[in-house]
């Protein structure tokens, strides 16, 4: 679940300004690796640092093979390990958002300790979807927890999640569940920019058969 403010109004979620050019994307790369680093907050990351490291200096020598007169590196070589880069940073940013989830006043400051950002999103009545049996057995009708798109996820043990095709509105419709058995089920809400807000707390349903 998200994080909140002091006030309990905001949920905190963690964010990126990665840049759009290479070589400003680099040092902005090293600069959140470098902050991770020398930070006791993300001492349980290091083994994906350390690759994270190996992976910026790999797009640095291809930027530097692909600019050089003449050019002793191609462009599709540096697009590859700074697709990897962007991939491994929005995996770290992941893992600063679960730090923080579990830290909810030291929220903001754990965004800054890890050279990331963050925004603070008005949270818009209950966090909490609902469930309920569906007309034909084997049915789930779904409600999440505010109006409007909705992506959602499912588990048979509340852990292990498969997503499901998000709904335009805040219900979705399910069919084919198996009647008896536990169902939990989970949404979050796409933003504006394209992110997507942290996951609903859990909603457990057992499917009643007919």
């Amino acid at each position: 679940m998200a994080t909140t403010d002091d006030q309990g109004n905001y949920s905190v979620i963690v964010t990126l300004k990665m840049p759009t050019e290479c070589n400003n994307f680099i040092p902005y790369a090293r600069g959140i690796h470098s902050s991770m680093t020398n930070s006791d907050r993300f001492s349980s990351l290091s083994a994906k640092l350390g690759t994270f490291d190996s992976t910026i200096t790999k797009l640095s020598d291809a930027q530097t093979a692909c600019k050089s007169k003449p050019p002793t590196g191609t462009v599709q070589t540096r697009n590859t390990y700074w697709s990897s880069a962007c991939k491994e940073l929005k995996t770290l940013k992941g893992n600063v958002q679960e730090i923080a989830d579990n830290d909810p006043v030291n929220a903001k400051a754990i965004a800054i300790d890890a050279g990331m950002s963050y925004k603070l999103v008005k949270k818009r009545g209950s966090q909490k979807p609902t469930a309920k049996d569906g007309p034909d057995e084997g049915s789930v009708i779904l409600f999440a927890g505010v109006p409007g798109p909705s992506n959602w996820r499912e588990s048979k043990d509340d852990e292990n999640w498969n997503n499901l095709t998000g709904s335009k509105t805040s219900r979705k419709n399910l069919k084919n569940r198996i009647p008896g058995e536990v169902y939990f089920y989970q949404y979050s809400q796409p933003l504006p920019n394209g992110e997507d807000s942290p996951w609903s707390e859990s909603i457990r349903i057992r499917l009643k058969k007919y």
